[in-house]
């Protein structure tokens, strides 16, 4: 096989993993960044979430030469020293920023060159125990059709609780690789009072150069210990310990990294990307970043990112393994929240967004805690053909069944401007809301982003032992057509005779089939505010609250048919939350598994019985014949097609 594989640590530890070194000859992943189209949101400098702690410094040094004798250890190399160059006027371009890690605000234009201008914003994720932790983002503007090469200097005042790593970089930004991030941990002493109130520090911007294509070029990916590099193609730095926790064969993963083709390598690249260096959150493409990571095997003791106090927003949480569920309870329906004895929280937020701003579009606060239940809020901006949505999401974790209230209330200085009230059931496996909070016109984005707007989220609990509930337009009177929570642009009409309220822009953002019907003029089904569905209210719910709140216990019963009326909607969201909740389930069996994933195109599941030996969590019986029927994979796969393993 073709790849090479050289992973080296901070102490010059070599790792016992070398694959055809030979073939490689001349090559310096110091030197070797990818030059491959770069991913949607290049943000090399984040680390992986809820492990700044973790993460020890490590020098900007460039990865071992890939000729040197594998059985010798090399002296450590020396960090590459900046470009030669002479700075002309008004070259460096220095920004003294200090931020209040309480409430974090955008400094913008903060600087400009030549047409450019560049913002930076602090979030601060961490401010718990002994250390406080955030990111700077910078994020640029007025790029056109131009990439530019932006050598940068950034100095952390406070005393820090690793080195600054970040100290010298060059980074690539073009029109849809906007910003960088800047990752900092602030040292306390014993007491949390000696925390810092305030982060200062200094950005030097040494020069700016426009270039004919994004390329990495010389780039350090400064977090973690090891490189891990494939062939000229790839390179890429990493906290190792931190893949390890997720990946209980991960010495095996390492023995077979060189059988792995130009595709799986690149897939496992742009993983890296997420976990080191926050690429493509907010974005589609992270949830198929994360499916391919699985397909790796790294599907172990997720559960340590999922908590309260992680920084991963609702919609980055819920792709994670957990939250996808098959059961064969018995469904027992609630029709009304019964009052009685319950527990709650009440809690104001004052939203810090801007749909036009890439660095924030999300909003992550922790909510108070009820007796032994935690939660978290998410609030965060979706595109639609009607202005953008405004959306939350909160996130309960418990031990026991409760039946939720959740009361969102829309605030503009101070004055209540829309009420959503909604119900669910939440237990260990089904523990998320989503509300879509408003449909924002020209007005309400701009007092958005003047930071008019704030929102109270109302929660109360009850203990019950049924399963579900459903939401009605009049929030009493179970007459009335069923609704998703949010406001009420159209409806499904089912064939049951039901009918369900829901807000079409949502719906069409997930739903290519669903966007055509309620806005296509080219039919003449086609363009109104209603839509037949050939299924059952029941089964239509389910795939409702896939989208909706993105953690569902779908019956074994109906699984099949949820697949299906996803696959007719075009609604990978649905497909994703399917395939992951067969995968995980005791209830389906392997030789179904192989079945559901060869006539849905289930890929996770199918690349895992292709390879064992990276199927770290699944030890499935499966026999000859049916690895047979999944055995060649298709071109659309990471180990199909051109670029894929040779079978």
């Amino acid at each position: 096989m073709e790849g090479i594989q050289i992973i080296w640590d901070n102490v010059n530890r070599r790792l016992p993993v070398v694959i055809r070194a030979a073939d490689n000859a001349g090559n310096n992943a110091g030197h070797a960044a990818p030059n491959q189209a770069a991913p949607n949101q290049a943000a090399p400098n984040q680390a992986a979430p809820n492990q700044a702690a973790l993460n020890r410094a490590a020098p900007n040094q460039a990865a071992p030469n890939a000729n040197a004798n594998p059985e010798v250890v090399a002296p450590q190399p020396a960090p590459l020293p900046p470009p030669t160059r002479t700075y002309v006027a008004p070259f460096p371009i220095v920004t003294n920023c200090e931020f209040n890690m309480a409430n974090p605000e955008a400094q913008l234009d903060c600087g400009q060159w030549g047409g450019l201008t560049w913002d930076i914003v602090y979030k601060s994720f961490n401010t718990n125990g002994n250390y406080a932790s955030g990111t700077s983002a910078v994020v640029f503007r007025g790029m056109g059709k131009k990439t530019y090469r932006v050598h940068f200097k950034y100095d952390l005042t406070q005393k820090s609780a690793k080195e600054m790593w970040m100290r010298d970089q060059n980074v690539m930004i073009d029109d849809e690789h906007p910003y960088f991030l800047c990752n900092n941990t602030i040292d306390s002493t014993t007491r949390r009072d000696d925390l810092p109130k305030t982060v200062a520090f200094n950005l030097s911007i040494e020069f700016i150069e426009p270039v004919e294509k994004f390329e990495y070029d010389y780039q350090k990916w400064p977090p973690g210990q090891y490189w891990f590099q494939y062939r000229n193609d790839y390179s890429v730095r990493c906290d190792s310990s931190a893949l390890e926790r997720i990946h209980p064969k991960y010495s095996g993963f390492l023995r077979n990294f060189g059988r792995l083709s130009k595709k799986e390598a690149f897939a496992f690249y742009e993983f890296l990307g997420v976990m080191t260096h926050n690429w493509y959150i907010g974005t589609p493409k992270y949830d198929e970043v994360m499916l391919n990571g699985y397909k790796l095997g790294f599907t172990g003791q997720w559960d340590s990112y999922d908590k309260p106090s992680s920084s991963l927003d609702f919609k980055a949480r819920t792709i994670l393994p957990g939250y996808q569920h098959i059961t064969n309870e018995v469904p027992a329906r609630q029709e009304t929240f019964r009052e009685g004895l319950a527990i709650g929280v009440c809690d104001m937020f004052d939203l810090k967004l801007n749909a036009n701003h890439p660095m924030m579009r999300t909003q992550v606060e922790e909510l108070k805690p009820m007796r032994e239940h935690r939660g978290q809020v998410s609030f965060y901006i979706e595109d639609s053909v009607s202005g953008p949505l405004l959306m939350t999401g909160v996130l309960i974790q418990g031990r026991t069944r409760q039946h939720a209230k959740l009361k969102v209330t829309l605030f503009r200085k101070k004055e209540s401007i829309d009420i959503i009230t909604t119900y669910r059931i939440i237990d260990t496996h089904q523990k998320t809301i989503g509300v879509i909070i408003s449909i924002l016109d020209e007005e309400f984005t701009a007092a958005l982003a003047a930071g008019e707007l704030s929102v109270a989220i109302q929660l109360h609990l009850h203990g019950t032992k049924n399963t579900y509930i459903h939401n009605h337009v009049e929030e009493f009177d179970t007459t009335t057509p069923y609704r998703m929570p949010g406001p009420i642009t159209g409806y499904l009409n089912c064939r049951d005779g039901e009918r369900i309220a829901v807000c079409k822009e949502f719906l069409a953002i997930h739903c290519e089939q669903l966007q055509m019907m309620f806005y296509s003029t080219d039919f003449s089904d086609c363009g109104g505010d209603e839509i037949n569905v050939d299924e059952d209210s029941d089964v239509v719910l389910d795939a409702l609250d896939i989208i909706w709140h993105r953690s569902k216990s779908v019956q074994l019963k109906t699984l099949r048919r949820v697949l299906e009326l996803g696959g007719y909607w075009l609604c990978r969201r649905i497909q994703i939350f399917i395939e992951m909740a067969i995968m995980h389930s005791s209830l389906v069996t392997p030789t179904v598994k192989v079945e559901l994933a060869h006539t849905y195109d289930l890929q996770v599941i199918k690349y895992a019985i292709r390879h064992p030996e990276l199927a770290s969590t699944y030890k499935w019986e499966v026999s000859a014949e049916d690895k047979a029927r999944i055995a060649l994979p298709a071109a659309n796969e990471i180990d199909g097609g051109i670029d894929g393993r040779p079978f």
